[in-house]
């Protein structure tokens, strides 16, 4: 299966779930498969993991569901 494949399979399972992006592949491959501006937040060029961003939004709005998607450069060591 391509990767934007996968991406356009979990699109069209998303119901009420944010979703957050890091740069890059994952950001992009979600946006060609969404063109989603509203439930999707895609970081840019930033200096912090997807998951510590993640984990904020989920501190602040505990009812809501979060697909955090990293790609291999969102990691930290």
């Amino acid at each position: 299966m391509r990767y934007i494949d996968c991406f356009r399979y979990l699109a069209s399972q998303r119901t009420d779930q944010l979703v957050i992006t890091s740069a890059g592949n994952s950001g992009q491959a979600w946006w060609a498969a969404t063109r989603d501006s509203n439930g999707s937040f895609y970081l840019g060029r930033f200096n912090e993991p997807v998951d510590n961003v993640r984990v904020r939004h989920r501190l602040a709005l505990p009812q809501v569901k979060i697909w955090a998607f990293m790609g291999d450069g969102a990691f930290w060591p």
